[in-house]
């Protein structure tokens, strides 16, 4: 194994197979604010192939005591962008989807998401180490590509 791979420690505690699964899957994330942005950079940091996220918010100075990349720095930027900064930062190799605006009920979601493999999407509830078993053991199916 190639000390330099970076999903080196993930492949030991999941192994090839469940690593191959993680990176044709494609999850959805919308909200980017205090549980959305951390569940997002987890699913990233697993291995997934490809992410939706979506968020039309841009930060506050309130965000800084619980949102993930909430600083000084991003004050008044779009969570949207600057998560997805972040994410491939870690893995320049994701497939990355970025919607900067809020997902409204009149609006038509499959044409704003595209077809993802992980429907019960990261809403907040759904902490990003479920998503992470439930892609590799199938429980999705409903959802596959």
């Amino acid at each position: 194994m190639n000390s330099e791979y970076w999903q080196e420690r993930t492949e030991l505690l999941i192994g090839k197979d469940s690593i191959a699964k993680l990176q044709k899957a494609h999850v959805l994330v919308v909200g980017l604010g205090g549980v959305g942005a951390y569940a997002a950079e987890n699913i990233c940091r697993a291995g997934v192939g490809e992410m939706t996220i979506v968020d039309g918010d841009f930060f506050h100075p309130s965000n800084k005591n619980r949102q993930l990349s909430a600083m000084e720095s991003t004050i008044g930027q779009p969570k949207a962008e600057v998560l997805g900064k972040r994410l491939i930062d870690i893995n320049p190799e994701l497939k990355l989807n970025v919607i900067q605006e809020y997902i409204k009920e009149d609006k038509n979601k499959k044409s704003t998401v595209g077809t993802i493999s992980y429907m019960p999407a990261v809403f907040g509830c759904f902490c990003a180490s479920v998503v992470i078993r439930d892609l590799i053991e199938n429980k999705n199916e409903l959802f596959q590509k």
